[in-house]
């Protein structure tokens, strides 16, 4: 998809909708800047690579989550010092959607992300609320990222079903907890 070099004018909700619910992405796929936020009618299960570039801004519908949950898919989030990656409930409010989970094995790097509104309600097999839940062997390194409105005081949850997830924090405070 060439989406930058669209125009995207007059639309009710100036947003790219994702509109089917349970939507699975089982082929590798970009997300480009195209200027104007995906908005996520459902969630998002990621069950190959998905890339995330510089300057994208995802909006989540009430209720829904990105996951992913197979072993062998890897999410990762390239934003830079100026053009960040953005994802948030569609209004901001604390615990608006569920959050990001990771169950896979891979090295997950988000990098110059701005994540908020998580947490409405546990993802996995855990009771506490994050923006961002990691469980089995998944591992997340986190750089220069920051996290707002958790529907809790975890901002990164490490549980430890299933596996030893591994957690690398190089962003400045986030609250991480452990269950």
């Amino acid at each position: 998809m060439d989406l930058p070099s669209c125009s995207f004018i007059e639309n009710g909700d100036n947003a790219i909708a994702i509109t089917e619910e349970g939507n699975v992405m089982d082929s590798e796929f970009s997300f480009v800047d195209a200027g104007i936020p995906y908005y996520f009618l459902g969630g998002l299960i990621i069950k190959n690579n998905v890339r995330i570039e510089a300057g994208v801004e995802m909006q989540m519908r009430a209720g829904s989550s990105i996951a992913v949950e197979n072993s062998s898919a890897l999410l990762t989030i390239s934003g830079s010092q100026t053009n960040r990656v953005s994802i948030s409930g569609k209004l901001n409010n604390a615990g608006f959607w569920k959050g990001i989970y990771l169950s896979s094995n891979q090295n997950h790097v988000f990098e110059n992300l701005d994540i908020s509104d998580g947490g409405s309600s546990a993802i996995g097999f855990n009771s506490q609320l994050a923006n961002i839940t990691l469980e089995f062997d998944a591992k997340l390194t986190m750089i220069n990222c920051t996290s707002s409105r958790p529907n809790s005081s975890c901002d990164v949850l490490v549980h430890n079903f299933g596996g030893n997830p591994v957690f690398t924090d190089e962003s400045d405070d986030l609250s991480v907890c452990t269950e």
